[in-house]
């Protein structure tokens, strides 16, 4: 996943003091950065908080909606990461901390599951998946724990598989995508590299794999509806 450094962050969620939904951005300038709000009911965008200096950097541009909230994985620098939390009834923003194995940890993606606020852990070197939830304290309890290798038959075990991305479904079930890697082929071959969609199901812990032919790329999209 890229970082994301200006005004392109986004997120859409329900706000049920007012009743309405609201499209939330954060436009940078010079010496701040102020969140702007567009609220269905009025049609119109309002400025709402302003955050001086703010120097963030972002995992991902679209937020992460739970309970009247939006939340995004943010970066000051490398040692200093947490989650940046948006509340739409109040137009506050608040700093949650990360959980402490994670900042060392390459690519993370936060979501929702049983109506907990979760992020997702993946370390290229280690090929383990980590998932925490947030707990009603503000603490992180850890609740799966997977090695990529898990996922793959002995025969499959010849490709570099690395994570692009993790998702729940509905049903808190796991979708995984993957991208494989053999330097053995020819060059020339399409076979250099493969993508793979499975779904892990955290109730019986079983892995099938999900046949989507080359439309994998909207799948990140497509697996929070799921």
């Amino acid at each position: 996943p890229g970082i994301y450094r200006d005004s392109t962050i986004l997120g859409f969620g329900y706000d049920p003091v007012s009743d309405d939904y609201k499209v939330v951005t954060f436009i940078d300038r010079r010496d701040a950065t102020t969140a702007q709000v567009f609220e269905f009911r009025t049609g119109s965008w309002r400025e709402s908080v302003r955050i001086p200096c703010p120097d963030w950097h972002y995992r991902e541009r679209k937020g992460t909606f739970l309970d009247q909230h939006l939340y995004w994985i943010a970066y000051r620098s490398n040692v200093d990461r947490f989650i940046l939390g948006f509340n739409l009834s109040t137009n506050e923003y608040r700093k949650f901390p990360l959980p402490v194995y994670n900042q060392s940890v390459t690519w993370s993606w936060l979501g929702v599951t049983s109506q907990k606020l979760s992020i997702t852990e993946y370390e290229p070197g280690e090929k383990e998946i980590q998932i925490s939830v947030m707990e009603k304290t503000g603490s992180w309890n850890k609740i799966i724990k997977l090695s990529v290798s898990n996922f793959f038959s002995v025969r499959d075990r010849i490709w570099d598989y690395q994570v692009d991305f993790v998702s729940f479904t509905k049903k808190n079930d796991l979708v995984v995508t993957f991208t494989g890697y053999n330097d053995n082929v020819d060059a020339k071959s399409k076979e250099r590299a493969k993508k793979k969609v499975l779904l892990y199901k955290t109730g019986v812990d079983t892995f099938e794999q999900v046949r989507f032919g080359d439309s994998v790329a909207g799948f990140q999209f497509l697996g929070e509806y799921v």
